[in-house]
């Protein structure tokens, strides 16, 4: 179980957030499976009283790893965050630790996080110790849909997003990683027919002194 709270006082408007969760997590089959579940509950204050602050989101899923020298890890991981009411300020500001993905999830203004919510479904799948552990490469298939229909007359659809990446440890102090993010909004997200992908390329150097 865990507490968490929040104040803004520095910025207009003035925020308050209480959040209270249960965090579960279970290994069966010697550690083969872990089986994990995040429920977390959230209220608080705001200067403007017609805004609520209630919310709540629940995070849960598995990953399975096969006995294999390359570790083939195989997950399902699902998220549902869910407002009071339509203005509901839902987890945009504390909660920003369930980014899953490298651009749905990754900037703020893509999902409806401050309002309707939404819920995700995303299957992982990856080997984290390809040639004698030195290489991991691993994917997601990712699910996105509107908690309620969004403005504007539109549905509930958002979208969905394929994420790649590959990490190579060339020494004990030198590491290379890069990956690759492909969202695909849905015409209800993004307002019109035929709405533009948006895909992100991202390499980095990691050097330990």
């Amino acid at each position: 179980m865990y507490v968490m709270f929040w104040m803004d006082k520095n910025n207009t408007p003035h925020v308050t957030y209480y959040n209270f969760g249960f965090y579960v997590d279970w290994m069966f089959m010697e550690e083969s499976l872990e089986i994990w579940a995040d429920l977390c509950v959230q209220d608080g204050d705001h200067d403007d009283p017609a805004i609520a602050m209630g919310a709540i989101r629940f995070w849960g899923g598995f990953e399975y790893t096969f006995e294999h020298d390359s570790t083939p890890k195989l997950g399902l991981d699902i998220l549902f965050i869910q407002g009071q009411e339509d203005d509901t300020l839902a987890f945009n500001v504390l909660k920003e630790d369930y980014d899953r993905t490298f651009v749905a999830e990754a900037y703020g203004d893509i999902l409806p996080r401050a309002n309707e919510g939404y819920i995700s479904v995303q299957l992982q799948g990856g080997m984290s110790s390809l040639y004698d552990g030195k290489l991991e490469l691993g994917g997601t298939v990712t699910w996105f849909q509107a908690d309620g229909d969004l403005s504007g007359n539109r549905g509930d659809g958002l979208g969905y997003e394929v994420d790649l990446f590959g990490i190579y440890h060339y020494s004990e102090d030198v590491t290379f990683a890069a990956a690759m993010g492909y969202f695909l909004p849905d015409e209800d997200l993004a307002g019109f027919d035929d709405p533009d992908a948006v895909t992100l390329f991202v390499f980095q150097v990691w050097l330990d002194f």
